[in-house]
């Protein structure tokens, strides 16, 4: 399938590639080059991973569980948040 690169560098997606791969408005697509071709892939809706820490609450004295977020981003690139 063909489509063109408007002034504003916005490239239409066929809605038949869009059916096909899920992709709605508002999704995100990564943009890459490969062997000089322009790959967009659509980032996949994942769970986040959570840990639990014990920590010791401050105003009762007893342990409780505080509840980590990793967000996408972090996955992808192997870094921890607190």
């Amino acid at each position: 399938m063909q489509t063109k690169v408007s002034t504003q560098g916005n490239v239409l997606l066929p809605g038949a590639i869009r059916r096909q791969l899920g992709i709605k408005a508002g999704d995100e697509l990564y943009a890459d080059i490969q062997n000089g071709n322009i790959v967009l892939t659509p980032e996949r809706k994942v769970k986040r991973s959570r840990k639990a820490n014990i920590v010791t609450s401050a105003i009762t004295g007893l342990p409780v569980l505080m509840l980590v977020r990793r967000s996408r981003f972090d996955e992808r690139n192997g870094s921890r948040s607190a």
